[in-house]
């Protein structure tokens, strides 16, 4: 069973850690907080492990604990302190996002939230650059929005 501890002001009886917070000892007298940016899933939890970062956030390299929002370009989709997840080709998403929905296509590209971002008709995509597409050479175009690979030679 979750740890209960004396509820705040002293008004008698044990009752379980709020959400985001957790009891750090089965004795404990107070609840501690969860650090910067990071929640507990439920009410009771007793330990720092409890605390998880929340969709858009992850876990900092540092030693302080904390949940950092995902960069632009990334997102996460579920709370712990999973990595944020690169956006799919030629798209890019808000600082925390949560969703590759989230991950919109850059100009010069066209296609549904998440992806596939296709090249606009007369540029194309070179597998080198997974963000930009290039102008056709002169003289040549492409048939169609998304094309890939060597620039066209007609």
């Amino acid at each position: 069973a979750p740890p209960k501890v004396a509820p705040p002001g002293g008004g008698g009886g044990c009752g379980a850690c709020a959400l985001g917070t957790y009891a750090d000892s089965l004795n404990a007298t107070s609840c501690t907080q969860c650090p910067i940016n990071s929640t507990t899933l439920s009410e009771g939890s007793d330990t720092l492990t409890s605390c998880l970062c929340p969709p858009g956030f992850s876990l900092s390299l540092n030693a302080s604990g904390e949940c950092t929002p995902c960069l632009g370009g990334t997102y996460k989709n579920n709370s712990g302190s999973g990595e944020c997840l690169v956006c799919p080709n030629r798209s890019t998403s808000r600082l925390a996002s949560h969703s590759v929905l989230d991950c919109e296509c850059l100009e010069g590209t066209s296609g549904p939230a998440g992806g596939p971002c296709l090249c606009d008709e007369g540029t194309y995509a070179d597998d080198t650059d997974p963000l930009s597409c290039l102008p056709c050479p002169a003289n040549t175009t492409t048939s169609s929005n998304g094309a890939q690979g060597d620039p066209p030679t007609h």
